[in-house]
């Protein structure tokens, strides 16, 4: 019973009065966009008293809680790569969800019959007035196969979260009076409330809905999606299973011209009774419907049955709906005919709801079929898809899906949206078809979805009708549906709280739940325009959402941080340079232009482009030029050519040489000032430094990259650059009259320096390293190799080697950048990136910012953006792709920094695919190709067997999205 207040107590004596019983202790406050509260409650099976009830001046509306609801149900977990956060870690710690409370929603859990499965640390069952004892039995199975999706200890079969406290709230119930229906839709609502109020879930799992098709349970206004909004208010992040509806033929959706009619084919597979319901969102439109069997009118507005537009929720949606009074059988003709009465165009869904029913459409559509609880705003709703194609049961009989059920596929049966009021659903999607689970010693199987070892029942007659149950051993079983998708993402958001709780001392809010689990979703083999409400944002990536975390936190506190017309701020000034960093930030991530902060950061930038070329509102004109152009450049936008051009040109004409009054023998030949128009002069001498230059051959160096066919940097340009840096290295034999110290460092200009007295420091020689690189210097030339000795001598993260914690997050982007130029993954030992990224996520904040060290780094969106760039120079972005190509007679082999293997099995004469995400086309076909998708940093090894004598010709390219 809905109410916009909450009931008085003499409001509650006067239902009292009329032999209603409210459950007071489960009053739901409106919460978001739900304006009503609701009070579950027992209302006598009388129409006259419903309806009297109905009337009361205080009471909003009824809704039946008696809607019966079912259940949505080794390779699957790699595939999200939850494995290597729990067995190899991420910034120095393992997580395998301890201490984090994850409540289940489902049949009951049987731990008793699997070594593997822990102890729940609660349990309830709830009973049902019809039940007089507490059956605490697993007799579906459902239950403990989804609870051991995330807690499995076993090796073989190891669950994504196998240290989570576990808490099963069991809603299964095999003996209802009413004739096919296990468990209700009240049973959601009380166990939901109860996770957060009474056992203090962090995360909920709910493999459940509801298939009665009203709106309301399209669109989350019912009362079990309420529920779910209640309890992600309360701070539990909700997960629940989208549905198995998207195959099932029993939804319609389309468009009816105004003053028409359209007739739809229905298929009657069996004798049973249907229920259909019609459902649009205009109340000055009319719509009915009418069926026919074998052409002759049987069920018409105002039959017995029919009730015409009921107005079903606040959102405006009306239906109208049917259950006829007599079954279907099989062998008649049925249609069904929708009618517009209005004078416009109106949109519709057309539903056929009864389960177990064999009635289905002709023309069916997939799309907005979720249902409730997984239409809720605050629900994360997971749909399935394909990780394994076939199993092997305990006989060693394979069983294989038909054809269409395709590895890294959508499965057929994954419910899309969007819901009825628009919203995109499912948010992501997770491994959901022929997964291997525990098993229930209370539950029956059949015998095909049995494997490997334990004590089990199963049927031992194939599912056949009147099979025996008998005794087997086996402790795991195959089962498939968005059920079993669920729980993956369940336990990977137990991971992602127990890393907050490490690295920031606090849980993730639902909302930043969801934000990182979606923006780190996996679509590197999804076409580009990919259906969003069938895949959500993607495939489920465990490993990428725990390790882009902090990033993902530190770019969402950047977000905030954007002026309305899309600038940062620095100095109280909007700026380009700090808006083309946090543009960059964006970008190196794989945010692109697409996003509104990215997209009003570039216009905003090229708004600030002069006729000269260069892009500045201020005087730094080469620190904002250079970062511009590694903005525009990082887009890949091909549009953007012509403006780059513009500020490359200006670049290059800053550049100090003849034309602008310095000789080769002046100390600042070659490099760049902050802006043009610094005379040379006795007293002054110019200027240029290495800080300004390092950037700007930095952007040159890219915007060469860009397009590569178009010569824009000539060479020149790089020979004087070269001369500059050289003088910045304290090296006597390549620059022996600017040299203090001879120790190969690098300074900040030739023969002086602001900071450490002449001494080199760590800032200013990995800048030089990144402008011998980029000016073509070879890696075993003396200036290189002598700079890299002594960033090894004096290797710290924690300090800009000596001077302290000056620049200290400028520093260390600028050790990343240097280090993947020039290839270097280990510096004297250490692991530098790991090591670096260990202590910057050790320096955030808990709001996801870094605080600028010293004046140079403040605001501290600077620091910020540093530490990001830092970050993301070992961070592949999205839609990344390696393809090795072997056209010869040779098997080709890829091995990846993990040590997991593609190519030919000699031992097995199979092929291994070891590495998630793999395709491989050999061996014996000609060109051999081994695609990698969502490769991981490190270095991929690559072998070579040969076949017999002859040319080789290998290939290795990389790509993001289609360049």
């Amino acid at each position: 019973i809905y109410f916009d207040h909450k009931p008085t107590s003499d409001e509650i004596r006067e239902l009292n009065d009329l032999s209603v019983s409210l459950d007071m202790d489960y009053w739901t406050p409106p919460v978001g966009s739900h304006p009503y509260g609701f009070v579950p409650a027992v209302i006598p099976a009388n129409m006259s008293l419903i309806e009297k009830v109905a009337s009361l001046d205080f009471v909003v509306r009824i809704s039946s809680a008696e809607k019966p609801i079912v259940p949505f149900l080794d390779e699957s977990v790699p595939a999200t790569r939850a494995d290597i956060i729990r067995d190899i870690g991420i910034y120095g710690n393992r997580y395998n969800g301890s201490g984090v409370r994850v409540a289940v929603i489902d049949t009951g859990y049987d731990c008793l019959n699997n070594q593997y499965l822990k102890e729940p640390t609660d349990r309830h069952h709830y009973i049902p007035l019809w039940f007089d004892d507490e059956n605490i039995a697993d007799e579906d199975g459902h239950g403990t196969h989804v609870a051991g999706i995330i807690v499995n200890s076993n090796d073989t079969y190891k669950g994504i979260a196998p240290g989570v406290d576990l808490i099963i709230l069991d809603i299964h119930t095999q003996n209802h009076p009413l004739p096919g229906i296990g468990e209700v839709y009240h049973d959601l609502v009380v166990p939901i409330r109860d996770a957060v109020d009474k056992y203090d879930a962090d995360v909920i799992s709910i493999s459940y809905g509801t298939y009665k098709d009203i709106a309301s349970h399209r669109n989350g206004e019912d009362a079990v999606s309420h529920e779910v909004d209640y309890a992600k208010s309360k701070g539990a992040t909700v997960i629940v299973s989208a549905g198995n509806d998207a195959d099932d033929n029993k939804h319609i959706h389309g468009v009816i011209p105004a003053g028409t009619c359209i007739t739809y084919r229905i298929n009657t597979l069996e004798n049973s009774t249907p229920h259909f319901y019609l459902v649009w969102n205009n109340s000055s439109v009319d719509l009915d419907f009418q069926l026919y069997r074998d052409g002759q009118l049987v069920y018409k507005p105002g039959d017995t049955g029919y009730h015409d537009n009921w107005n079903l929720d606040g959102k405006g949606f009306l239906d109208d709906n049917l259950e006829p009074t007599s079954p279907f059988r099989t062998g008649e003709d049925w249609t069904i005919e929708i009618i517009n009465n209005g004078d416009s165009d109106q949109e519709f869904d057309l539903y056929q709801d009864n389960y177990g029913a064999g009635v289905t459409f002709v023309d069916a559509t997939s799309d907005r079929t979720l249902t409730a609880p997984a239409v809720a705003e605050g629900a994360i709703a997971v749909g399935s898809y394909v990780t394994k194609s076939r199993w092997t049961d305990y006989t060693g009989q394979v069983w294989t899906y038909t054809p269409s059920v395709r590895v890294g596929e959508l499965s057929p049966f994954s419910s899309r949206g969007p819901t009825l009021d628009g919203r995109i659903k499912p948010e992501i999607v997770a491994p959901g078809q022929a997964i291997v689970s525990a098993s229930s010693r209370d539950a029956s199987y059949d015998d095909r979805t049995v494997v490997d070892t334990g004590t089990h029942f199963i049927d031992s007659n194939g599912g056949s009708p009147g099979g025996t149950i008998t005794e087997l051993t086996s402790g795991w079983v195959v089962m498939q549906g968005t059920s079993m998708a669920a729980p993956h993402v369940t336990g990977a958001v137990a991971l992602l709280i127990q890393e907050f709780r490490e690295l920031y001392g606090r849980d993730p809010t639902p909302d930043e739940v969801k934000k990182i689990i979606t923006l780190t979703a996996n679509t590197t083999d999804l076409p580009q325009n990919f259906n969003r409400n069938a895949w959500g944002a993607g495939k489920l990536d465990v490993y990428r959402a725990l390790r882009d975390a902090p990033l993902i936190m530190g770019l969402e506190w950047l977000r905030s941080q954007q002026n309305p017309d899309g600038s940062w701020t620095y100095s109280g000034e909007e700026n380009v340079g700090l808006t083309a960093m946090a543009t960059l930030a964006f970008l190196n991530y794989g945010i692109d232009e697409n996003d509104p902060t990215v997209r009003k950061a570039i216009d905003w930038i090229l708004s600030k482009q002069q006729a000269d070329g260069k892009i500045t509102n201020g005087w730094y004109h080469n620190y904002d030029t250079s970062l511009a152009v590694l903005a525009l450049v990082a887009t890949r936008n091909e549009s953007y050519y012509d403006e780059i051009k513009k500020a490359v040109d200006f670049l290059i004409e800053l550049q100090n040489d003849e034309d602008e009054g310095y000789t080769p023998d002046n100390k600042y030949y070659g490099g760049w000032p902050y802006c043009e128009g610094i005379e040379v002069d006795e007293w002054w001498g110019g200027w240029a430094d290495l800080s300004n230059s390092q950037f700007t051959m930095l952007a040159l160096h890219y915007a060469e990259q860009f397009n590569p066919n178009d010569k824009i940097v000539p060479d020149e340009v790089w020979d004087k650059a070269e001369i500059f840096v050289t003088r910045c290295q304290n090296r006597e034999e390549s620059n022996p009259d600017y040299n203090f110290y001879d120790d190969g460092g690098f300074i900040y200009q030739p023969g002086s320096t602001i900071w450490a007295g002449g001494r080199s420091y760590a800032s200013m020689t990995t800048a030089g390293l990144w402008g011998l690189y980029t000016c073509g210097v070879s890696r075993t030339d003396g200036r290189v190799m002598d700079a890299w000795e002594w960033i090894e001598n004096n290797y710290h993260i924690d300090q800009n080697y000596p001077i302290g914690n000056q620049f200290l997050y400028y520093y260390l982007y600028g050790l990343a950048k240097a280090c993947v130029l020039w290839d270097v993954t280990e510096i004297g030992g250490h692991d530098w990136y790991q090591e670096m990224s260990e202590f910057l996520i050790n320096k955030q904040e808990d709001d996801g910012h870094w605080e600028g060290t010293d004046p140079w780094e403040e605001p501290d969106t600077v620091a910020t953006c540093w530490a990001l760039l830092a970050l993301e120079s070992k961070v592949i972005p999205k839609n990344t792709y390696l393809v090795f190509e072997v056209r010869s007679p040779a098997d080709l082999h890829v091995y990846d920094p993990m040590g997991r293997h593609v190519g030919i099995n000699y031992t097995t004469g199979g092929v291994d695919i070891e590495i998630p995400g793999a395709n491989y086309s050999g061996p014996g076909t000609e060109p051999q190709i081994i695609n990698i998708t969502n490769p991981i940093a490190g270095t991929y090894r690559v072998k070579l067997v040969g076949r017999e004598e002859g040319n080789y010709t290998y290939t290795v390219r990389g790509l993001i999205g289609d360049r």
